[in-house]
């Protein structure tokens, strides 16, 4: 556990892994949908549609200019 807790720093710092690593599956997977959100926020940091392309969820998460 000592590991981990010198690995993160903060909540919100493990947080963006999360989203990193959410982002990442979800591009590879078109085809199925991803969502991350925090705890009592409304909207949500990352989030893929079921019948997007692999360039729609590039679109989603990174923006336009890079997709």
């Amino acid at each position: 556990m000592s590991v981990r807790k010198n690995a993160l720093r903060n909540a919100s710092e493990e947080y963006a892994k999360i989203a990193d690593v959410v982002g990442r599956y979800a591009i590879h997977n078109s085809g199925k949908s991803f969502s991350l959100k925090k705890y009592g926020e409304g909207s949500s940091d990352v989030h893929t549609l079921i019948n997007a392309t692999t360039r729609e969820n590039i679109r989603n998460i990174f923006g336009a200019t890079v997709a």
